[in-house]
């Protein structure tokens, strides 16, 4: 199952493949962490 949310940076709707989840889940990454990226360009520690 694909998962989506909405970008404000963007505003468009951007969706992760079954690739990417899959990907994200070899990495460790959390959905939560791949929204920060993409809304802010980086994490922030």
């Amino acid at each position: 199952m694909s998962e989506g949310f909405q970008s404000n940076r963007f505003r468009k709707r951007v969706w992760l493949t079954n690739h990417a989840i899959e990907a994200m889940a070899k990495r460790r990454a959390t959905l939560a962490e791949v929204k920060t990226l993409i809304e802010q360009g980086a994490l922030l520690e």
